[in-house]
Parts: structure tokens; sequence; C-alpha cells
């Protein structure tokens, strides 16, 4: 049974690749080269303020040795793919494969001298089946089910809410148009219009909803069953008590006439506590024809301590072939930050995708990682059988089939056990790994 299991499951495997690959828009053909670097400094310090012993420290080095000599390159083609992956300069693995006029074939260097194949007939009755399945769970209108719940739900408090939302513009109060020389994110403006609330607005408005809604039957019984008391939702309308300490403020370019001059604009927005001259809290938005940048942060407390966080988003060109973005957290004095970017190369023969991630350290990423993306004419794959003996998949799961399963598992292992030897040879810390994992197993087992 166990292994009419692992064939149906194999065979899934590879049938919804194959489904994948049918159907795909063909992009032509394109390389694609990434790697992945750690750096090991920063890496020491992030287990240094983990306090993680020496002891416990011997995997890291030879694991990053290992990870920072890795690369990879796929090749999409016209008629299928193929990957490979590198230690330093030396192939290790090498996998390939797409459709020909038979239906798929595919290889590998861990299954030398054979090829995997798949007729189209088994592929055909698998979209057949796919599709049927689709159909099955349309049918059901699970998804048409949840939304008119929802809905209807949504439909007893909506009168309640709607009235609600339609008080807020009456209680905003704008001030006076102020000009000056305004910097937010390293971003000039030249006019600021302050917002403020009335509170006490929307406390009545509240209060008058809640009212209302008391005297729904329709609402009482939707709270029970939701297991929500209208006293909790009554207890959220101290908004006169809150309010009055937030202070907004738009920014923009304008010309003598008051008229906008640029798209740019910012939002921000200022908690700060009664008797409190610095904000508790500030958030400030500036959004752009192609930027987007926002930042988040708290009042220091005793220890200096605080919250902070910023967001920067250039949406990506085609014309330029660029953008990106970076999102940097602070929290009580520990760094985290991601960014992400895509620019062309030097030369602007390709596209490279580049992203880090900073821990503790606001300098020096501790992971970064590229991939170059480079499209070129169409290319096709020989995806012909030559030398290469044919091993139909759907005979691996027959008992006619169980010779050749056996021949395969065994081709895997011995290829497997020279990837292992051909990387200690590309990187000889390789061999460091295997013995730690192997001792750490052994001494586990015992």
């Amino acid at each position: 049974m166990k292994k009419i299991l692992s064939c149906v499951v194999a065979m899934m495997l590879v049938l919804s690749s194959v489904l994948a690959l049918a159907e795909a828009p063909n992009p032509g053909s394109m390389v694609l080269s990434s790697f992945v670097h750690v750096d090991p400094n920063v890496a020491n310090e992030v287990l240094d303020a983990l306090k993680i012993e020496d002891e416990n420290r011997k995997i890291v080095e030879p694991a990053l040795a290992v990870i920072n000599a890795a690369n990879e390159k796929l090749t999409i083609a016209e008629n299928g793919i193929d990957y490979r992956f590198f230690l330093n300069d030396t192939e290790l693995l090498s996998l390939a494969g797409g459709m020909n006029e038979e239906g798929l074939i595919l290889t590998s260097s861990l299954i030398p001298g054979n090829a995997l194949t798949l007729s189209k007939k088994t592929i055909e009755v698998a979209a057949a089946a796919a599709n049927l399945l689709c159909e099955m769970a349309a049918s059901l209108n699970t998804k048409e089910n949840l939304e008119t719940a929802v809905q209807k739900d949504y439909q007893v408090f909506s009168p309640y809410i709607e009235k609600f939302l339609n008080e807020i513009p009456s209680a905003l109060l704008f001030g006076k148009v102020e000009k000056g020389d305004y910097q937010i994110l390293d971003h000039s403006y030249n006019t600021m219009m302050p917002i403020s609330i009335d509170a006490q607005i929307l406390t009545n408005a509240w209060t008058s909803m809640i009212s209302e809604m008391k005297n729904d039957e329709n609402v009482m019984n939707l709270l029970n069953i939701l297991n929500v008391s209208v006293e909790e939702i009554e207890n959220i309308g101290g908004i006169a008590d809150i309010l009055p300490s937030i202070h907004f403020s738009v920014f923009a370019v304008t010309d003598a006439s008051g008229a906008e001059t640029a798209p740019d604009k910012c939002l921000s927005v200022s908690i700060i506590q009664p008797d409190q001259e610095n904000a508790l809290v500030t958030l400030n938005l500036c959004v752009a024809e192609n930027l987007f940048d926002a930042e988040f942060y708290t009042q220091a407390n005793e220890e200096g301590n605080g919250i902070s966080a910023a967001v920067s988003f250039i949406p990506y060109n085609e014309r330029t072939n660029a953008g990106g973005g970076a999102l940097a957290l602070d929290v009580d004095g520990k760094y985290f930050a991601v960014t992400s970017a895509v620019a062309p190369d030097d030369n602007g023969s390709a596209v490279v995708l580049s992203d880090a991630i900073y821990v503790l350290n606001s300098e020096t990423p501790l992971i970064t990682s590229a991939t170059r993306i480079e499209a070129g004419e169409v290319q096709k794959l020989d995806l012909s059988l030559g030398e290469l003996e044919a091993v139909p998949i759907e005979s691996l799961c027959s008992e006619e089939g169980k010779d050749a399963a056996s021949d395969l598992q065994t081709s895997v292992l011995f290829s497997g056990i020279s990837l292992l030897s051909n990387a200690t040879k590309a990187v000889p810390e390789v061999a460091d790994l295997i013995e730690i994992l192997t001792t750490s197993g052994t001494a586990e087992a015992k």
C-alpha cells in the first residue's frame, strides 16, 4: 500500500509540473543565475546576541562556506527547462525536462544513462481529471455561500456603520494654510495645512449608533451569535478622551496662487499625550508619482529605547528596468531591515534582482541574494533520447517496473555519493559539515 501511495504522489507531482509547463505562456528563452551570501561576521553578531555557546556553533562555519559557494542557473527554453547547481565553478547537479512529440522527457545527472518519460496520452488523461476536479469544486459553490453569509451579516450592521462614517467629515476641522520650508523624509514642501478633529462629534455619533443598535432585534441576535456584548462595543465610545491629542498635517508644493505644482504630498500624524510637548507616536507618509515613503516612530523611553519603522518603495519602471523598496525596523535599539531592488546590469544586457536582510547591523546585511535575468533568442533543448534508456514513469508503479525502479534507486545512490565527493573537492568544508551532522545524528540515536 505504501508503495502504491508513493507512486501516486510521485505521479501527481510530475503531472502537476507537466500541466503547468504545458499551460504556461512561452516567455522565449531566458537564463536566470542566482546566489545567496551570508556574512560570517554579522552571523556571529546575531549568535552572540542570542547567547549561543561556542560548542553549538561548530556547524556554522562549514555551513556558511557551503551556502556562500552555492550558485545555480536556470535556462527556460521554448520546449522545456534546464537547471544546474554549482559549488563555486563545479557543477554538482543537473535537471532538464520538456515536451517532445511523444510526451514528457526528464533527465538528470542523478540518473545517468536514463531518461524518465511520460506519454502524451497519460498527460491528456491527467488534464481531463484535473478539469473534472475543478468543475466538481466549482459546483460546491463554497465561495459563493461564504460571500452570501458575510454579506448577510454586513447588511445587519451596515446602516449603523454608514451613518457613523458619514459623521466623520463633519468632525474634521481644517486650519489655516501656512507657507514655509518643510522637510519630511528628505522631501521638500512649501505649504502645510493643519487638520484637527472635533472628537465630541464622533463620540455623540457613536453613542447614538449604540443606542439605535440596542433597539434592533436583528443586531442583538447577531451579537449573541458572535458572542459579543453590546457593552463591549459601547466601551469603545470614549473617543473624546483620545482624539484631541491626535494632530494631522498635510504638506504639498504650491505656487503663489495656492495651486499645486507637483504631485508630491505628505501626511503627518502625531499622537501627543496631554501636557506633553513631544509626540508619543509619529507617522509620516509621503506619496509622489514615482515613489512611496513612510516612517513610524515612538518617543524613546527613559532607557532611550523605542520603536521606529521606515518604508520606501519605488514602483518598477518598464522603460528603465528599475525599481525597488526597503523596510527598516528598530525595536529598542535592535535593527532589522529588508531591501529589494531591480536594475539593469552594467552593460544593460540583463536585469538583476537583488535582496538584502539586515539583522542588528545596519551597515552590513546578514543575507544578500541576487538573480541575474538575461533574455535572448529563442532556444530549444535537445529532448531526443539518443543513447539514453527510456524509463516510462507509468511503469514504475507497476509490478513489471519493479526492477527498473530498483535500478533507478541504485543509480541515484551512487550518483549522490559522487556528488558529495565532488562537493568536498569544490568546498573542503563540506567534509566537516558531513562529519558534524553524522556525529550529531549518532549522538542523538544513542
